[in-house]
């Protein structure tokens, strides 16, 4: 992954705007990797360019505590209304 200093704006609404997190894509991948890894410009992991990002530690998935839009990975059960995911560390 590369990773790229940008943040979604706002990142609580998905958009059909996706030109920027694509070009960020397409960048990486012309430049010899798989995708993009947004973060913040305090180098917090926030997201991929289409997709969530969670680390197992052993017991449970941690998601990046950096603001994010939540993906349907993130749901523990496709129940609405229950509890949200872990935020991170």
């Amino acid at each position: 992954m590369h990773r790229v200093p940008r943040a979604r704006a706002p990142v609580e609404v998905k958009s059909a705007g996706l030109f920027g997190t694509l070009h960020h894509r397409r960048t990486a991948q012309l430049n010899g990797y798989d995708d993009a890894l947004l973060a913040g410009t305090d180098g917090a992991v926030s997201e991929g360019s289409t997709w969530s990002i969670g680390f197992f530690d052993g017991d449970q998935v941690i998601w990046p505590a950096a603001k994010a839009l939540p993906g349907v990975t993130m749901c523990p059960s496709s129940s609405p209304g229950e509890a949200g995911p872990t935020r991170g560390r």
